[in-house]
């Protein structure tokens, strides 16, 4: 499971840290504050907020609890003068500046995140579906996969919004920009009706000027292809041992000051040189212990794990892998003597 960044202006980091937790940092590169809400979604529990205020240069972390599906925007121009919390864009119309379930109205910059359990494929996306108000990006930390990369929308789209789609504020300027089926409300622009599959609802020129601006976000709803992205696995183990073969190094660390014991282990085999070195104790043995040497440069063909290139990048004990008590100490062989 990966960790996530979210920039508005704004950037999201994606933090894989657990099997069964993720940590979401929300922070705001805008010159200016903002709102950001949360939504989950397929009813599940709400996270441990909805919505908070985020000052210009700030950062904010949400721990999220796998599995998770929801997503993230960015509330602007928010102000208490009418007696409610409201937002000239995204307001989520809660009244407060938490959004209590509620989504965000279009026009809205979405990230949207399927947090997967037990260490599965995590999926995110930045979205313009429902329109445009702030540039974002996300940004996977932890996880792996051709597609765990930062995915962004770092275009000001409001700058070329075409006249039908664009929000205006108080100065006349253009604050947000909708989507042409919130817009013009249209079968061929909302992929409804006969436009109903992917086959027959291709991009509009109105998508396009999104996808322009914006190529790895989505532009419109069959817009898969190249706005989806995924990481697997985690930088932590969580209590997971090393696949052999591995170099090791295993440590008894005693309670009140009694004797600490450390060795180097090549039982699971061997991958990579290692040392350690004491430091602050005492003992004829209390020295460096290391296995300088690469192995891999002698292992045997039968032991040899070979890399894409075919080179030998670890070296299998024989235990592993020939599994005979002769090699394992099992059986008849299973004393020092034997």
């Amino acid at each position: 499971m990966m960790n996530t960044q979210v920039i508005f202006c704004l950037t999201l980091a994606l933090f894989v840290s657990g099997a069964h937790m993720a940590t979401i940092s929300i922070k705001n590169n805008c010159p200016f504050t903002i709102w950001p809400g949360t939504l989950t979604g397929g009813g599940g529990a709400q996270l441990s907020t909805t919505g908070f205020e985020l000052g210009s240069t700030q950062t904010r972390s949400i721990d999220v609890s796998a599995p998770w599906t929801g997503r993230f925007w960015a509330r602007t121009q928010c102000s208490t003068a009418s007696g409610r919390f409201t937002c000239q864009t995204a307001d989520c119309g809660s009244g407060q500046v938490t959004c209590n379930g509620a989504g965000a109205a279009p026009p809205a910059s979405l990230v949207e995140f399927t947090i997967a359990a037990n260490n599965g494929q995590d999926f995110y996306d930045v979205s313009l579906v429902d329109g445009f108000n702030l540039p974002v990006s996300v940004t996977p930390q932890g996880g792996s996969g051709p597609t765990c990369i930062t995915s962004s929308c770092s275009a000001n789209v409001n700058s070329v919004c075409p006249s039908e789609l664009a929000v205006k504020g108080s100065d006349g300027s253009t604050i947000a920009c909708k989507s042409a089926c919130a817009a013009l409300n249209q079968p061929q622009y909302c992929c409804t009706g006969a436009f109903n599959k992917p086959e027959t609802c291709p991009p509009t020129n109105y998508s396009k000027i999104f996808k322009d601006q914006c190529p790895q976000a989505y532009s419109y709803a069959y817009d898969d292809q190249t706005s989806t992205f995924s990481c697997t696995g985690q930088v932590t183990c969580n209590c997971a041992g090393a696949a052999p073969p591995a170099s090791l190094v295993e440590f008894t660390i005693a309670a009140n000051n009694g004797q600490d014991t450390y060795d180097l282990s090549l039982v699971d085999g061997f991958n990579l040189p290692v040392s350690v070195t004491p430091q602050g104790g005492s003992s004829p043995t209390c020295i460096t212990s290391s296995c300088s040497a690469n192995v891999n440069s002698v292992c045997p063909s039968e032991l040899a794990v070979k890399g894409s290139d075919g080179s030998t990048i670890a070296c299998k004990s024989a235990s592993a892998t020939l599994n005979q008590p002769q090699y394992c100490c099992t059986g008849a062989f299973n004393t020092p003597e034997t």
